[in-house]
């Protein structure tokens, strides 16, 4: 291709000029960007490094060789935190563009996921094999067009493989390997069961004995957040069914026995619980409502010294859904929790929420190694 060729083809396409400068880079680092493509982001350093050295591959450079060529053209590194470094995408379109070469050039997966360590992994490949485009309405057949794979690569090697690789993630989640620490307003088993509602349930005995596990686990919340993540996924037919077939009972049912087993906030999650099994308030709380009133006056207390914003600001909101509905007072509890909101000193800003266990094993002299190469690339 010529130097005008090339040009007219950057204008047509600005990706061309990713692809070109991407296959001028080592094949390793190819392999780390790529890498990069099926993990959360920000990620950070340790979790990035322990991704791409367990791939069944053997390197001819060393991992931050190959980070410092993609340095500056394809990926941010950021500010160190608790000893370790964030690396992202340099912007937003430099991930679509991974995930649109991916899918060209799928057979890269064979090495990417040939020893997955993270949930996250399996879960981000099937998440873009599920990716549709958006469709438009054809005036002329007069309905609207079917929607497309938005990455047909992706797809059509992750359905060859959709038995092995759930069953990979399904062992990645009841494992205790390391994890990556996401969004907390995430469920990875609501995860699975967006993709077990795409693909079917799995055939492997001993694959469908940990997903009950876990849906037993997932029907018993850990926290207030948890139980909204886990009514969000029993309001959707098709996701309860799922959950009701591996646990064999009325999920919702389910559920609503072991909040009421907690003392912990149940009052807004109890209330949409009663709704879809349509059951009058009324007449369910006189069994539990006076025991948690006094448990939500002691919870008050318990938290009036509290820096924990994320607690104060769930029970200030179940403290107001029991206020719209009950008559008892609790206003004096929402005004000194919120007050202790109040006088919370402002957090400093910073991006990286992905940590991994493996981080406390790491030894001292290589942590201070990465860090000065680290900071010779910023």
């Amino acid at each position: 291709m010529t130097l005008a060729d090339d040009l007219l083809a950057v204008l047509d396409d600005p990706t061309h000029m990713w692809s070109h400068a991407l296959k001028e880079l080592s094949n390793d680092g190819q392999r780390l960007f790529l890498t990069l493509t099926l993990l959360p982001k920000p990620v950070s350093s340790d979790v990035l490094q322990i991704a791409y050295t367990s791939q069944k591959i053997t390197p001819s450079e060393s991992f931050l060789d190959s980070l410092r060529s993609l340095d500056d053209s394809f990926i941010n590194i950021g500010k160190r935190f608790a000893h370790l470094r964030s690396i992202s995408f340099r912007n937003p379109s430099l991930e679509d563009f991974a995930n649109a070469y991916l899918s060209s050039n799928f057979d890269w997966l064979d090495i990417l996921l040939s020893s997955p360590r993270y949930f996250e992994q399996v879960t981000n490949l099937l998440n873009l094999a599920m990716a549709q485009t958006v469709t438009d309405f054809d005036p002329e057949a007069g309905i609207q067009r079917a929607p497309q794979a938005k990455y047909p690569g992706i797809k059509t090697w992750t359905e060859h493989r959709i038995e092995e690789l759930i069953r990979t993630a399904v062992d990645l989640l009841t494992s205790d390997k390391a994890e990556i620490h996401v969004d907390a307003r995430k469920s990875r088993f609501s995860e699975l069961l967006a993709i077990i509602s795409t693909y079917g349930m799995p055939v492997d005995p001993i694959v469908v004995a940990k997903l009950k596990t876990a849906a037993e686990s997932a029907i018993n919340p850990y926290s207030e957040s948890y139980s909204d993540i886990m009514l969000e996924l029993l309001s959707r037919p098709d996701y309860r069914a799922l959950l009701e077939r591996l646990i064999q009972r009325d999920a919702v049912r389910a559920m609503r026995g072991n909040i009421l087993d907690k003392d912990s906030w149940k009052f807004a999650a109890l209330n949409k619980l009663d709704d879809m099994l349509d059951v009058d308030f009324e007449e369910t709380w006189p069994s539990w409502g006076d025991e948690y009133l006094d448990f939500a006056r002691a919870r008050a207390e318990d938290l009036a010294n509290s820096d924990d914003d994320d607690a104060l600001q769930a029970a200030i909101y179940e403290m107001n859904n029991m206020g719209e509905l009950l008559t008892a007072d609790l206003y004096a509890e929402i005004e000194m929790l919120e007050q202790r909101r109040r006088d919370l000193p402002e957090e400093e800003d910073y991006d990286d929420t992905s940590e991994s266990r493996a981080a406390s094993r790491k030894k001292v002299d290589e942590s201070a190694q990465l860090d000065a190469i680290f900071e010779s690339l910023l």
